[in-house]
């Protein structure tokens, strides 16, 4: 799993917002990573920013 981390394609992951997990951590930890915290009243305006996250991705 740690190859992915350190790959240059995008990786789209759900996590538990308390895990403590080393490897979630590790996940967490890098600047380019982007972080949604999704609740019922906000999942079609997060869904909306990551599919122009990946818009952008698809582009380069």
């Amino acid at each position: 799993m740690g190859g992915v981390l350190e790959s240059k394609k995008p990786v789209m992951a759900v996590i538990h917002q308390r895990s403590s997990y080393p490897f979630i951590l590790k996940v967490k930890e890098p600047e380019d990573v982007v972080i949604f915290n999704l609740t019922v009243e906000n999942r079609n305006q997060v869904l909306e920013e990551i599919l122009g996250l990946l818009g952008c991705i698809s582009a380069e």
